[in-house]
């Protein structure tokens, strides 16, 4: 957020003698660029961060558009964890190794999002699953990252809706997430969903 708060400082400072349309072209590169900052630093971090950036890029109209657009790219892309720090959550949940609980367990990930991701997998029986893997601590860390990330939205000044909306709108993300950092409740909704 400092970079983009010196930014925003160093294009304010260069549009005091700038015409309108200087000042205009400015303000769209000013947003292009703060817009892939954005993308970029959210894309790499996981859990509410993430999913803030995911959930926010569906409502086009709460930013400018060059944000938006750089942010819908959250919905498309998900890089994956490292293998070693999901085997260490897969054996803490399992409360044995990896080679026990399973008779094979793909390292590359069938799919990758905001706060987990999906491996197939093969149990002692030879049945085949997919295990959907929370990231480590990001259950604990969500209620902490929105607040940050809704301070520094606030702070960048990208927010074209007001305190109310603003309310609103974590409101429905902070339900959104609790909802899918349950995975007992996903599964008893795959359950009634199969029969």
């Amino acid at each position: 957020t400092a970079s983009i708060a010196t930014k925003t400082v160093s294009n304010s400072i260069r549009n005091l003698t700038a015409d309108e349309e200087q000042k205009l072209a400015s303000k769209t590169k000013l947003f292009q660029d703060i817009g892939l900052q954005i993308a970029d630093t959210l894309g790499e971090m996981k859990g509410a961060v993430m999913k803030v950036g995911q959930i926010a890029s569906q409502y086009k109209d709460i930013f400018p558009p060059e944000v938006a657009k750089a942010i819908s790219k959250l919905q498309r892309q998900a890089p994956p964890m490292p293998f070693a720090a999901i085997q260490q959550q897969v054996e803490r949940e399992f409360g044995k190794p990896l080679n026990v609980a399973f008779k094979s367990f793909d390292q590359e990930p069938f799919a990758a999002a905001s706060i987990g991701q999906v491996h197939k997998a093969v149990l002692p029986s030879g049945e085949q699953v997919v295990v959907k893997v929370q990231y480590p601590g990001v259950d604990e860390a969500c209620e902490s990252d929105l607040k940050q990330v809704r301070l520094a939205l606030r702070l960048m000044g990208v927010l074209k809706i007001d305190k109310k909306l603003q309310d609103q709108l974590f409101a429905e993300i902070q339900d959104s997430l609790s909802a899918e950092l349950n995975y007992e409740i996903e599964a008893q909704n795959l359950e009634v969903f199969k029969t």
